[in-house]
């Protein structure tokens, strides 16, 4: 996936590839989707090398876990999208955490790639290319200000008197609110709450706020092995990706029950082997 986010990459940088949307930002669908893919494996192929190889075979797949997200980083620029960069320093910082638990030298190598890229931001000049317009993008965020929160307003308006059951699987928020110049009915912004409005306050409850607090215990607490902790990492990126626009790619979609499967596996096992 790494590999054909590159390939992406390339392409809309020579023109190849056409962008998705005529601005000044550079991006396709494809490049959303394999950035989702690949931000929510990173824990998991970072700390699996580690776990399971030895020696210099494990170093090297670290490092190619590490290329993988670097290239993601790229994407980030290029495409100046917010919801991309929130996820992947999500996923930095949750591999981070993982990676000093074992001390382990590549974690002060993300660490200090992580110190780098908020300076970077801090510093860019907004008028100097795509990495500016991120920070630029970043700086004149106001969340109540957005189209965002003015779709989740409209959304819980409609779902007056469903709030507990939902309007029904086959049913479909469709926004009528305007973004320069466009209507994002066919694109709603309003991500995981979609599940809300569809299946209710349980179905939002039971696929999204449980496996996030099934996950931040298993980070806070480390009753799981390492592997077990990079599983519901993945789980918990899934959650931040579903949770902005840009979030719904199914690829990522089946990391999060992959993840959340072998979570629990790993949690079941650290139970019968404590008991």
């Amino acid at each position: 996936m790494a590999v054909l986010l590159l390939v992406n990459l390339a392409g809309l940088f020579f023109g190849v590839i056409t962008p998705s949307h005529d601005s000044i930002r550079h991006y396709s669908y494809s490049l959303f989707t394999n950035a989702a893919f690949v931000t929510c494996a990173f824990p998991l192929w970072f700390t699996t090398a580690r776990y399971e190889l030895r020696g210099a075979r494990a170093q090297i797949e670290q490092i190619l876990a590490v290329a993988g997200m670097a290239v993601v980083l790229l994407g980030v620029l290029m495409s100046a999208t917010r919801s991309m960069f929130l996820t992947w320093t999500a996923g930095l910082v949750l591999t981070i955490v993982i990676a000093l638990s074992g001390r382990n030298a590549l974690a002060w190598a993300l660490i200090t790639t992580l110190a780098c890229l908020v300076v970077f931001l801090a510093l860019f000049d907004p008028a100097a290319g795509q990495g500016g317009l991120l920070a630029e993008r970043l700086r004149a965020t106001e969340i109540t200000q957005s189209c965002r929160y003015a779709e989740i307003e409209m959304m819980f308006d409609t779902l007056t008197g469903a709030m507990l059951h939902g309007k029904g699987f086959g049913s479909r928020f469709e926004s009528c609110i305007g973004e320069r110049g466009e209507m994002l009915a066919f694109a709603p912004h309003v991500a995981a709450l979609t599940l809300w409005f569809k299946g209710g306050l349980p179905t939002f409850l039971a696929f999204i706020v449980l496996p996030a607090t099934r996950g931040i215990h298993a980070l806070l607490f480390r009753r799981n092995r390492i592997v077990g902790c990079a599983c519901w990492c993945g789980v918990l990126l899934y959650l931040i990706q579903a949770s902005m626009s840009g979030g719904w790619s199914y690829h990522a979609l089946f990391l999060f029950g992959v993840h959340l499967n072998l979570g629990l596996a790993w949690s079941n096992r650290s139970k019968r082997c404590a008991s």
